[in-house]
């Protein structure tokens, strides 16, 4: 999985909105999925993106993108909206 600026914006904008130092937090890939750690905390936050290409009704493929968090890829969430809402949870719980 391929880590999107536009995520790592939004997960940045996320942690200095909660008053948090964007230092703090690490980004790491571990088997596909990206985990964000605080520094002081041994909790992580992780998300998977996967990306299908799948047939629609008038024969063209299209690219279905579906979000799942936790680290059994089995909560499946509402897009990159409901991605970023769990994260501001996590982080308004102290990371």
């Amino acid at each position: 999985m391929k880590f999107l600026k536009s995520e790592y914006d939004d997960l940045m904008k996320a942690i200095s909105e909660e008053g948090f130092e964007q230092v703090n937090f690490a980004f790491v890939k571990k088997k596909g999925m990206l985990h964000i750690q605080m520094n002081s905390s041994n909790d992580s936050f992780c998300f998977f993106r996967k990306k299908e290409s799948v047939m629609n009704s008038k024969d063209k493929f299209e690219d279905k993108l579906t979000y799942y968090t936790g680290p059994k890829k089995v909560e499946m969430v509402k897009g990159w909206p409901g991605v970023m809402e769990q994260f501001k949870e996590f982080v308004q719980n102290g990371a």
